[in-house]
């Protein structure tokens, strides 16, 4: 058992040595105060992980992998690592989302999807927080690599973020907006927004007029793919 460890290691350490990680710590702009629960995500590998109280991130990531930061309220910020990453430390300050429309109060948490985004994050801080070990020690890759527990914790996490990716996504590309530029109703309604999901790095960077150009685009295209019904007999 133990040569057949010794194997394994052997095999894992290159995959190991060439591991980097990128660490840090994200605070607001104006205050300089840590943030909690900020989504930090590798765009290529799709790993995402959440700040700690101190606002405190660890993530696995390559030279050259674009990182993207978002939290509720406030505007996403993206940084592209070195080629040679190595263990970075960055300090990332996110700025409140701002709006020039006279007088206008912003809030950290709005009401809707962004309060209910924080609450659910809230909830599950502790299995969120678990990062893997990257390229801090062999045997504790090993040991995530076997871990049933492990794999299942990871593929929680993986899960609850496409979930919030999906509930962003829906709070910009709704059924409402997509039947007024449209004139589409009912199930065809339901057939064009399926067959056109938005991505989420679009409905997350968009602004609201894009949003419409793109529905609008999407449609003419659907339109022209979609056989029209045959005739009625009269």
């Amino acid at each position: 058992m133990m040569r057949i460890f010794h194997l394994l290691l052997l095999l894992l350490l290159p995959t190991v040595l060439r591991a980097q990680s990128v660490a840090g710590t994200v605070v607001d702009q104006e205050t300089g105060q840590p943030l909690r629960g900020v989504r930090v995500g590798a765009v290529n590998s799709g790993l995402s992980v959440l700040t700690d109280g101190q606002g405190h991130f660890s993530i696995e990531g390559k030279g050259g992998e674009t990182f993207h930061f978002t939290a509720p309220g406030y505007t996403q910020q993206m940084r592209r690592a070195p080629e040679y990453v190595g263990n970075v430390p960055w300090k990332i300050q996110m700025q409140l989302f701002s709006v020039s429309l006279g007088e206008v109060r912003v809030k950290p948490f709005a009401e809707g999807y962004q309060r209910d985004s924080f609450e659910r994050a809230k909830t599950y801080q502790r299995p969120l927080a678990r990062q893997k070990s990257g390229g801090m020690s062999p045997v504790s890759m090993l040991a995530e690599r076997f871990s049933k527990k492990q794999r299942r914790l990871f593929a929680f996490q993986e899960e609850f973020y496409r979930i919030e990716d999906e509930k962003f996504i829906d709070t910009r590309y709704t059924p409402q907006l997509t039947a007024e530029l449209t004139q589409l109703s009912g199930d065809t309604l339901a057939h064009f927004m399926n067959a056109n999901p938005m991505p989420y790095d679009f409905a997350r960077a968009a602004s609201d007029l894009e949003i419409k150009m793109w529905i609008k685009d999407r449609y003419k295209s659907w339109v022209k793919q979609t056989p029209a019904p045959p005739p009625t007999k009269g």
